[in-house]
């Protein structure tokens, strides 16, 4: 997760790390944070292939 938000940090609008984050944390069980990260990916991109991997 470091990885990430280092990334994010440099460049909050990182359209690979906000997925990568999204699904580390789903595989991680990590559902109520994994659903923060899926609103801040849609926000930014609507058409996020994997937008049905989670409920919110």
């Amino acid at each position: 997760m470091p990885d990430f938000d280092q990334a994010l940090t440099n460049q909050p609008r990182q359209l690979g790390a906000l997925p990568g984050k999204l699904l580390t944390r789903l595989a991680l069980v990590k559902s109520e944070l994994a659903a923060i990260e899926f609103r801040k990916e849609l926000s930014l991109n609507p058409f996020f292939a994997d937008r049905d991997l989670i409920r919110i």
